[in-house]
């Protein structure tokens, strides 16, 4: 972990590192080592010793003929060239896992595994839909799956934790990832059969000036639509609203309630049908009703490919019906 000057023989050792030299236990004490950021906890990890952690690093970076780590405090930070194996050594593990779980799956006779990340207005029907398909076509094998925002689930794209991303955005950086349009399922408003404004068939924004709302995650799509619209119209969020990350809780207050809230029209109708709820005839423009599939460009094994190939025909059969 000391300072090492670089010399004209460096371009060769690094490729003597990266052809003969590079061990694999070393890439995960790297990657391990920027999870927890000391060697104490390394060690503790792997079951050895602090010197033993020590001797691995000092050996990489005697090879590299460059530093990897600098101490900062009781901690140590990356160099360059630290963080560069790291950023490259969490992939190669990452693919190595994958790698490990197919042959594993091969041997049993199950696909593999694949991970999917989903906004939550798409996870009452698209999403339930493409795994029952992919369960139909593959059923030993495994799927996880992950609700959440696209502020957190497209970095954890990029770093291999995710497969796939269904959402209704895309991402900000567009280059790294091939994107398909699978569906259209447009957000409308909704409110309990019971509640005033349920029947009547004309209802403008100023009709909902003071009516509480059930609100969707702050920072989330829906929240940044609602408050966009509501904007321009010149209203502002009246008192007595309640905010929900979850589908259950979110259908049951408004089921039960005088709220009124966001859904995907698919979900929607599907209330409606059990005479639960009412469409209510307001739109939100700024709202995408385009869904998206994203993944990482070139990063498709066969059971992230045949699980895309089930969104796609999942999102074919989504015929949603319009009041």
């Amino acid at each position: 972990m000391s300072s090492l000057a670089s010399d004209t023989t460096q371009p060769a050792a690094i490729e003597r590192f990266f052809r003969a030299g590079l061990k694999l236990q070393q890439l995960r004490i790297l990657v391990r080592l920027a999870q927890v950021g000391q060697v104490r906890k390394v060690a503790e990890a792997f079951h050895v010793t602090q010197p033993a952690i020590s001797k691995q690093i000092a050996e990489m970076e005697a090879a590299l003929q460059m530093p990897l780590v600098q101490r900062a405090g009781r901690r140590l930070r990356f160099t360059a060239a630290g963080e560069t194996l790291v950023t490259h050594g969490r992939e190669i593990l990452h693919h190595l896992e994958q790698a490990r779980i197919e042959l594993d799956s091969l041997a049993s006779g199950v696909a593999g595994k694949v991970t999917v990340g989903a906004v939550g207005t798409t996870t009452p029907v698209l999403v339930p839909r493409a795994i029952a398909t992919f369960q139909r076509h593959a059923p030993n094998a495994s799927v996880s799956l992950l609700e959440s925002t696209t502020d957190r689930m497209f970095p954890m794209l990029l770093e291999g934790e995710l497969d796939i991303v269904i959402s209704r955005t895309p991402p900000p950086d567009q280059r790294e990832f091939e994107q398909v349009p699978v569906c259209k399922d447009p957000i409308v408003v909704v409110a309990s059969k019971d509640h005033p404004l349920a029947y009547r068939r004309t209802i403008t924004w100023k009709d909902v000036h003071d009516v509480p709302w059930i609100l969707p995650p702050t920072g989330s799509a829906l929240d940044k639509a609602l408050v966009q619209t509501l904007s321009r119209h010149k209203l502002e969020l009246p008192q007595g609203c309640v905010q929900s990350a979850s589908l259950l809780a979110y259908s049951v207050l408004l089921e039960g309630g005088n709220l009124i809230g966001l859904l995907p029209q698919s979900y929607a109708q599907r209330c409606v049908d059990a005479s639960d709820l009412e469409v209510l005839p307001l739109t939100l423009p700024h709202l995408p009703s385009q869904i998206l599939m994203t993944r990482r460009r070139n990063h498709a094994s066969p059971v992230v490919s045949l699980m895309q190939r089930c969104f796609e025909e999942a999102g074919a059969t989504m015929a949603v019906v319009t009041r």
